[in-house]
């Protein structure tokens, strides 16, 4: 990928995570659209993370399972941190395999009209446009 929609500081469930409202809404929507695309997660078994920008324990729980998930190779901190490059020595950044996952289930083009998806605040449409 040659770029990555990147949250600015921490999210996470965890004490230090500053859970700004537009990085957690990002990843909130990651997370949810990742999640609608699971073909094994049963329709209404698990909440998933509904993209209002408040970090919460539904939030906090499919972190966790996106670092334990698909890619042992992944910090298990439940912690999304700002990516810098890929890799965080020889491990991937959160955020990058949350945007390769959406990227990979919804296809490149869905990828580069991200900042457009309904349900985002209009905060983080214009930080996604501005970025992008």
């Amino acid at each position: 990928m040659s770029y990555i929609y990147n949250v600015s500081a921490r999210v996470g469930w965890v004490p230090g995570c500053p859970n700004n409202p537009d990085d957690v809404q990002l990843v909130q929507f990651l997370l949810q659209e990742n999640c609608k695309k699971i073909s094994d997660l049963a329709k209404g078994s698990w909440d998933i993370p509904f993209p209002n920008g408040t970090m919460d324990a539904v939030t906090g729980f499919w972190i966790f399972v996106q670092q334990r998930g698909h890619r042992k190779s992944q910090t298990m901190d439940g912690v999304v941190s700002p990516a810098q490059g890929v890799h965080y020595g020889s491990m991937e950044w959160t955020i990058v395999s949350l945007n390769s996952d959406y990227r990979t289930l919804y296809g490149d083009q869905a990828f580069q009209d991200l900042p457009n998806s309904p349900g985002l605040g209009p905060t983080l449409k214009r930080a996604l446009q501005a970025g992008s």
